[in-house]
């Protein structure tokens, strides 16, 4: 940004990860039993823990927790801002002010409407208003005063609802906040009619754990490719009229690095004791600040900042939203106090922060939004039109995760019902699914062991590195495998290689934690049947029934509907196009599209782990004619040298999306040899069905 002018995006404090409130900390907690929490995550692939009581009411709009400031750390230096740390804390009129986060709810063809919000935060209690004008001849400013929906501590969440005019041209509408003085900000409309919609996508727009802050220096901190992302929204005729954030736009792994009450809890002995160790008020007041300090100086980073400001966001919850691999741990630790509490907690703050809503206001639903609740209460899916032509479908693929489930039946069916209600016009239906549903499988470890060798270095290397690949999921466990000390026999190694991979890592699944640091908890008990890594994906054999069905339920509906499905995804730290298609018939129903943009700030899986990768990513039959496979997307690296392995490339990129009358064409951008300079790839033209 421009040193000269003033800095329009306020920024939140620095995370300050205190496990006790400060002294001066007044906040009365009432010593509910977990119970009487209302846990946001009850898998329905577990039976109930606890007996069901009568949750104690929740406040919306008051303060249910005031009180003095919760302690901060001292703001981060401009070096340290550029590894992705906040800026220093700007005040606007109504005191500290976070914001503005600029949301997309749908748009409304038949009735020319656009639907969006935008939220902001003031550490003053005072009404928000934002005055919102447009490009176009003949039309009025509109005064728009927000709802209070949330506060936390002396923060109020203020949300502005922006209902707009969708005219016969495209408009750029400019807004202001009078919390925010004079600054300004801009946002693009597409006219009523239009088809070509452009949107970005991406995921994992932070880092883990084990990347150091030399290296996070090294590659431009968080905004390097959100500068890019920026650059091209800038050029006339590109601008982009929705961005979609695939999961992972938080990392809230430090949390059981940083908190003392959880770390005190994974020393604790014994599954049960571990299981019922109750919640207590100091660690509810260090859980909700540790998600609000993530949040408001995450999202205060350049570059993304402005992104999030004048570019309309749709955004999908995944894994590190909450912590590494939420939801695909055993049933012990899933319904653990701690777990749920946490949980709990964590989507109070992806609601506000990312949807703009609260559990209350989305169970409420409207008639525009597409925005729901699922039947059990625990999920927040969605469907919503970019234009009138393409649709897009966003399952909630987290929320009612399990070992054994990605979705419930109850999703699935309200999810195919709103899809049936889509206009006629609607030509593409776009899923957002955080981990991708088309991906290379893993191969036997004699496979691995071609790769990594078989000396005891060499298979320890090779666990570490498999970690890497394997997604978000994996990335941190696999990282930091060696740093809690984690040994592999070579001999077993050796004489295990017959087996599948869980019959290798048997003796790692003790210690396989999601972020390094719940390896202690499992290896302790030593009983988890299972790698959390491979479970989360849809290929893992506990969900490939699931994903049989749906992938056969979208087919069906393509066909009955002629319209084209496709897949976008993340969470795999690499890029890469794959596909459904029938050979005898390549642009009936059956054919869709999966376009993996990952990471956008994360680092890349290492080159071994793609080359393992690549030599599973084989054509398969998915049945009834109909293959599956991994495109050569990436015939040559970034510097125009050839590639031998051109399936999946291993550098940081995003996504770019345009309807092209009624083809769907998708570019995806790779970090080139020069820190957050992108080079693109493709277009894929994605035809309708006809």
């Amino acid at each position: 940004m421009n040193p000269e002018k003033p800095n329009p995006y306020p920024s939140g404090p620095p995370p300050a990860y205190s496990a006790q409130p400060s002294a001066a900390h007044t906040d009365v907690y009432p010593a509910y039993p977990v119970q009487s929490y209302p846990p946001p995550f009850v898998n329905s692939g577990y039976p109930p823990t606890t007996a069901s009581g009568a949750y104690p009411p929740v406040s919306y709009g008051g303060a249910p927790y005031g009180g003095a400031p919760y302690p901060v750390t001292p703001y981060p230096t401009a070096a340290e801002a550029a590894t992705g740390q906040s800026m220093p804390s700007k005040k606007g009129q109504s005191g500290q002010v976070f914001g503005p986060y600029l949301r997309y709810v749908n748009m409304d063809v038949g009735n020319r409407m656009w639907f969006g919000s935008i939220l902001v935060l003031t550490s003053s209690p005072s009404p928000v208003t934002a005055t919102v004008y447009s490009n176009l001849p003949g039309t009025s400013p509109l005064y728009v005063p927000s709802n209070v929906i949330d506060t936390h501590l002396q923060y109020t969440f203020h949300r502005i609802d922006l209902t707009l005019p969708m005219g016969d041209y495209p408009a750029m509408w400019t807004y202001s906040i009078d919390a925010l003085s004079e600054q300004t900000f801009n946002f693009h409309v597409a006219s009523v009619h239009d088809r070509n919609w452009r949107f970005a996508f991406y995921s994992c727009s932070g880092f883990s754990n084990s990347v150091s802050k030399e290296e996070r220096e090294r590659l431009g901190g968080v905004g390097a490719l959100w500068k890019d992302v920026l650059s091209l929204h800038r050029e006339n005729g590109k601008e982009f009229h929705v961005m979609l954030g695939g999961g992972d736009q938080i990392y809230g792994d430090p949390i059981w690095k940083e908190l003392d009450g959880l770390k005190a809890w994974l020393q604790i002995k014994g599954k049960e004791n571990r299981r019922n160790a109750p919640w207590t008020p100091e660690l509810e007041f260090a859980v909700s600040s540790f998600y609000f300090n993530m949040y408001t100086s995450h999202f205060a980073t350049p570059h993304l900042r402005e992104a999030l400001a004048s570019i309309p966001s749709i955004f999908q919850i995944d894994d590190h939203d909450i912590f590494d691999g939420y939801g695909s741990y055993p049933e012990y630790l899933q319904h653990s106090q701690y777990f749920q509490n946490i949980g709990r907690i964590a989507w109070r703050f992806y609601l506000l922060f990312q949807q703009h809503t609260t559990m209350r206001l989305a169970a409420l639903g409207g008639p525009h939004a597409r925005e729901f609740i699922s039947p059990n209460g625990q999920t927040f899916h969605f469907v919503k039109l970019l234009g009138p032509s393409v649709a897009l479908f966003g399952p909630d693929t987290r929320s009612e995760r399990t070992p054994m489930q990605i979705l419930s039946p109850q999703s699935y069916n309200l999810l195919f019902q709103t899809l049936r209600t889509l206009p006629p016009t609607i030509k593409h239906v776009i899923a957002m699914l955080a981990v991708p549903i088309v991906y290379p499988r893993l191969k036997a470890p004699e496979t691995l062991l071609t790769h990594f060798g078989k000396t005891k270095r060499s298979a320890n290397n090779a666990v570490n590195e498999i970690g890497k690949g394997l997604g978000s999921v994996a990335g941190s466990a696999g990282r930091l495998l060696g740093k809690v000390g984690l040994k592999v026999d070579a001999q077993q190694w050796e004489a295990e290689t017959k087996g599948t991979i869980d019959d290798v890592l048997g003796n790692v699944k003790k210690g396989l934690g999601k972020s390094g640091l719940m390896s202690g908890v499992i290896s302790q008990f030593g009983e988890v049947d299972l790698l959390d890594d491979l479970i989360d994906h849809w290929t893992h054999p506990n969900h490939t029934p699931e994903r049989t069905a749906l992938i056969t339920r979208l087919q069906a509906h393509a066909s009955q509907t002629r319209t084209r499905i496709s897949f976008i995804s993340g969470d795999v730290h690499c890029a890469g196009v794959g596909r459904f298609f029938t050979p005898t018939n390549p642009t009936d129903p059956t054919l869709m599209y999966q376009f993996i943009a990952s990471a956008i700030v994360n680092i890349p899986p290492p080159k071994g782990v793609l080359k393992m990768l690549h030599s599973s990513a084989k054509q398969l039959d998915f049945g009834n004619g109909v293959k599956e496979e991994m495109l050569d997307m990436f015939p040559k690296d970034v510097d125009g040298k050839t590639l031998k392995d051109q399936k999946l490339i291993g550098r940081r990129n995003w996504g770019v999306g345009c309807v092209v009358g009624d083809e769907l064409h998708v570019v995806i951008r790779v970090e080139g040899t020069q820190t957050g300079v992108c080079v693109p790839f493709g277009p894929i033209v994605v035809p309708p069905v006809v």
